[in-house]
This record gives C-alpha cells, sequence and structure tokens, in this order.
C-alpha cells in the first residue's frame, strides 16, 4: 500500500506527538512496529513469514491526520489511543522473545484465526486491543491469557505503557 510506504519515508514523528498529545517516545515504537520494521509473522499453522504487516487504510488514515494536524474527533483520538498502546506493547514483547503470533498448529482455529489462550501466548495476542471506538479496559482479554494485573489499565495518555509491558512479561515468565 503506497500509504504504508510514504509512511516509513516521512519524518512525522514530532508532528504526531505534538498533534495527538501522546509521549514521542510512544509514537516512535509505534510507527516503527506498525509501518517501518519488517517481522517473522505466522500467516498459518507451520508457516512463517518475513515481511511488513499487511496494510490497513484506518491505520493509515488515522496517521495521517494526526500527522497533518487535522483535529481528532473524540472516536479518533480513542482509536489513536488504542492504536498506539498496542503497537508500543506489541513491540516491546516482541523485542522480549514473544512472535508475533504463534505458529504451532494448534495456536489456530478451524478458521485460520490465532487463538486467544494462554498455552500459545503472542505479542499480537496480548498487546493492548487496538482500534477501540470507547475508552474502555484494553486489557480485560487478559483474564483469559491467565495474566495478573491487579486492576492494572492503560492509562488516558500512555504514560504507564512500561508497566503493562513489566506486567505481561512477569505474567507470561518472561523476566
Amino acid at each position: 500500500m503506497d500509504a504504508y510506504r510514504r509512511i516509513r519515508e516521512t519524518d512525522d514523528l514530532d508532528a504526531v506527538a505534538a498533534n495527538s498529545g501522546f509521549p514521542r517516545e510512544v509514537v516512535e515504537v509505534a510507527k516503527d512496529n506498525l509501518f517501518i520494521r519488517q517481522h517473522d509473522v505466522a500467516v498459518e499453522p507451520g508457516v512463517v513469514r518475513r515481511g511488513y504487516f499487511t496494510p490497513e487504510t484506518a491505520y493509515s488514515e488515522l496517521w495521517d491526520r494526526a500527522a497533518s494536524g487535522t483535529a481528532l474527533t473524540g472516536e479518533e483520538r480513542v482509536q489513536f489511543w488504542s492504536l498506539l498502546a498496542h503497537e508500543y506493547v506489541e513491540a516491546k514483547l516482541m523485542q522480549a522473545g514473544l512472535p508475533y503470533k504463534s505458529a504451532e498448529p494448534d495456536a489456530w482455529n478451524e478458521y485460520g484465526v490465532s487463538k486467544v489462550e494462554p498455552e500459545y501466548p503472542s505479542a499480537h495476542n496480548v498487546a493492548p486491543k487496538s482500534m477501540q471506538s470507547t475508552m474502555k479496559d484494553l486489557l480485560e482479554h487478559w483474564m483469559k491469557l491467565e495474566i495478573p494485573r491487579s486492576g492494572l489499565r492503560v492509562a488516558e495518555d500512555l504514560s504507564n505503557l512500561d508497566d503493562v509491558v513489566r506486567v505481561a512479561k512477569e505474567g507470561l515468565g518472561l523476566l
């Protein structure tokens, strides 16, 4: 997708951080994970391919709005908040050695979708829920993954994402 290539080639971190009000470090890690870095991705049971994430128009359009300085609507701001949280935590968990998605055959359902189960943790499935339309608990799925969190929630200003990463790593036995 041309939009992803253009975003990769654009120096927009300061603009996105300033326009969105979210920390530059979070914006930088999220952009690197979503648009710039190539990843090893399980695309089906037992098959891993290296490449960029599959482009999603909604992600690039939201990113472009934040970069341009166009005011985000309330819903768009929540979507961007959850997208940044997801991409940041996902990137940090992959850096810690967790795969994007498990390639284990039993980690996939009969429809070819990776399961959200504690036996097959993956960075994508552990990361906070992405592209949410309303402020909600982005970590509610951790109960199903059996990751204890003692009421931890993603902060509205994304200031506690390193705590989210630490608690996830502890819960997964990565620390």
